[in-house]
């Protein structure tokens, strides 16, 4: 694709005024995220001539490559941080980029590995941390029942 990276079913769609379609049409063909599928279509509209900065497709995607800090997020045991720094630092999608992410994993089993550990331990910390809200909360409670009760 050429002339701002939509389809041309999505081009016909945007000359003839159904902008959602459109815009539904290029995040499919393109795996565009829908602010950057809705970028491309207003462009297109804006100006049908103009070159785009929209240039990935779903085709592109073969590399499952992740920035150092997605990495890093998944060492922590951190999976939403790693999908936020892969999809900022590669322009994908949501989906694209949590796609990216689980294929990174199931490709490197060393880091798979950190990963699932370090998510369990963060799990048993934040487990941690609620019973003992929970407690607490407990005792305040009885405190309040036996203090103030009649």
């Amino acid at each position: 694709m050429s002339e701002h990276d939509i389809p041309a079913a999505a081009k016909e769609l945007a000359r003839s005024g159904h902008l959602i379609d459109a815009i539904k049409v290029t995040r499919e063909q393109t795996g565009l995220s829908l602010k950057d599928a809705k970028q491309a279509v207003d462009a297109y509209i804006r100006d049908p001539d103009r070159a785009s900065r929209f240039s990935r497709r779903r085709d592109d995607l073969t590399s499952f490559e992740i920035p150092p800090l997605a990495i890093a997020a998944l060492e922590g045991g951190r999976l939403l941080d790693a999908i936020r720094h892969t999809r900022s630092a590669r322009g994908l999608g949501l989906k694209a980029a949590k796609e990216t992410v689980e294929h990174f994993l199931a490709q490197h089993a060393d880091i798979d590995a950190r990963f699932r550990s370090a998510s369990a331990a963060e799990f048993r910390r934040v487990g941690r941390k609620l019973v003992t809200i929970l407690v607490l909360t407990g005792m305040l409670a009885l405190g309040y029942v036996y203090w103030l009760a009649p």
